[in-house]
């Protein structure tokens, strides 16, 4: 069937990601109603720079998933005036049921595919900087595997991997199942965003989910909406000493922080459980009876 002829049996067409802007391209000064669904972050625009129109038409409204893939457009000249739209999740917490530690140490996760983009080897970097007295307060557990043909990503996870060998509070494991992450969520304290580029991980909106502190990176799209020391912690982007310190801070104050995990727990509540987003979505298609 012919594209055009399949996407006029619809009254409004909803397009996910930047990368579909040809088809997008298609309706631009048509009477259709179209909604752009855009979460991209700035390593995708090295690409789509190229290709992808600075403008569009009138029928064409542009949703981003969060205020950084929002700042993203701008920053690379599109004129969209877009608004938000957070993704929504499922809770799923209650299925999982707390785990009871016998160990006093605060242990830090940082899950998510091995490459440059995620920044492991900053987190790396910091726990290098630790002194004995943190270390023995604390466990690291580092979760992922690079995408295939990444030798960029298969280097960093080979010096994870051959540091967690000498080193018994850092764990490395490779990719593991929603279900098995789920259980994860529940035996760790605080999870690590040391993200360059990320637009609003789902990990982190599941990490709140879980009732866990987070600690991101500025170039993480969650961190526009954590107060740092208030809901979350924010650091600078690739900054190892702040990170550190960050670090050091959570270890000497954990047992105040049970506050932040019910703030952090808010952000989920309020801003990415699945009835937030149904109410959004019926909202923004104009229907708001249901």
């Amino acid at each position: 069937m012919d594209l055009d002829v399949f996407f006029n049996e619809f009254d409004l067409t909803i397009f996910v990601t930047a990368t579909l802007f040809h088809f997008v391209e298609r309706y631009f000064n048509s009477n259709k109603r179209v909604i752009w669904w855009i979460h991209e972050g700035s390593a995708s625009y090295n690409l789509l720079n190229s290709f992808m129109p600075k403008n569009i038409t009138s029928n064409v409204e542009v949703v981003c998933g969060g205020e950084y893939a929002v700042s993203q457009l701008k920053l690379n000249g599109y004129h969209y005036f877009p608004t938000v739209l957070n993704y929504g999740v499922f809770d799923e917490s209650k299925h999982y049921p707390k785990v009871n530690r016998n160990d006093l140490k605060v242990r830090f996760l940082l899950a998510g595919s091995m490459g440059v983009r995620k920044g492991q080897l900053v987190l790396l970097n910091a726990i290098k900087k630790l002194s004995d007295y943190y270390l023995e307060q604390s466990e690291f557990i580092f979760v992922g595997e690079a995408y295939k043909g990444d030798v960029v990503g298969e280097e960093i996870t080979e010096k994870i991997k051959e540091y967690s060998k000498d080193h018994s509070n850092v764990l490395f494991l490779p990719s593991v199942s929603r279900e098995e992450l789920y259980k994860l969520y529940r035996t760790i304290d605080v999870l690590v965003l040391t993200s360059y580029d990320d637009p609003m991980p789902v990990v982190a909106t599941e990490n709140f989910m879980f009732g866990n502190i987070c600690l991101c990176t500025t170039s993480t799209g969650t961190s526009c909406y954590i107060e740092d020391g208030v809901n979350g912690f924010v650091f600078d982007t690739g900054d190892i000493d702040q990170l550190r310190e960050k670090i050091e801070y959570i270890i000497n104050h954990f047992n105040e922080l049970n506050i932040i995990k019910k703030k952090g727990r808010k952000i989920f509540d309020d801003y990415f459980d699945i009835k937030i987003f149904e109410k959004n979505i019926l909202k923004l298609i104009g229907d708001e009876s249901r």
